[in-house]
């Protein structure tokens, strides 16, 4: 079984999936956590550099199509290769695959047609949980300035150098709110079309111990939750 914890950054998807991958292995379960910045991530075609995994020179490294094909290729493999264990999964399908392709700039055929395959790949075999945030702009705002200069600092100077910020001729600041927002509209657009059911909860500040017990139930299958 595999489980995809994604959202916006600072959504609560690296403590949610810390805390599912415990509550698996508690569970007599063979555990793996693939958190975005892992090294050697399964899924991600490019690693994560030192300072996260924001990517920032992706698209001189790797085409739209490369990246698109490659990603599903580690998909498919993840899939055939765990099917007696538990994988964790943090930052995807969405922030470490299609917020890259939004910020190389992809055509929103190719985003769709990703997206489509991905489906097609999961079926049943991958349990999908988005965390919501209410305001996705203040959201942002908040988590640059909880966490600090330094990462505020990476992720606008690293958006400000894709093909999203160039080709709109947006500033540091600008490029990263507006990559961040574009994202999310993209994001839950794609989710709300889905023919796969998953599960929306709360994130950020929102997300408490009651909604990471609903999560842990409804992954370990547990108890139902409401779908989104």
């Amino acid at each position: 079984m595999i489980i995809a914890i994604d959202g916006v950054p600072g959504s609560g998807k690296t403590s949610l999936a810390k805390r599912l991958a415990s509550a698996g292995e508690s569970r007599g379960h063979a555990t793996e956590l693939w958190l975005e910045t892992s090294q050697n991530h399964p899924i991600n075609p490019i690693p994560a550099d030192e300072h996260g995994a924001a990517w920032a020179d992706i698209h001189q490294r790797i085409t739209v199509k490369e990246f698109i094909s490659a990603t599903l290729d580690n998909w498919r493999a993840l899939i055939d290769s765990r099917s007696d264990q538990t994988v964790i999964l943090e930052s995807v399908p969405f922030q470490s695959s299609l917020r890259v392709l939004i910020q190389m700039d992809a055509e929103a055929s190719l985003i769709e047609s990703f997206w489509d395959r991905w489906l097609a790949l999961a079926e049943d075999k991958t349990k999908l949980v988005v965390l919501r945030v209410s305001d996705v702009e203040a959201h942002f705002r908040g988590i640059c300035d909880f966490r600090g200069t330094d990462w505020s600092n990476y992720i606008h100077s690293a958006i400000a150098s894709t093909p999203f910020a160039q080709s709109r001729g947006l500033g540091q600041r600008q490029a990263a709110a507006a990559l961040v927002k574009d994202f999310s509209d993209r994001m839950w657009t794609l989710l709300s079309a889905s023919p796969r059911p998953f599960l929306s909860v709360p994130g950020g500040e929102a997300l408490d111990e009651r909604i990471a017990d609903q999560v842990t139930n409804w992954v370990f299958g547990e108890r139902q939750a409401n779908w989104a």
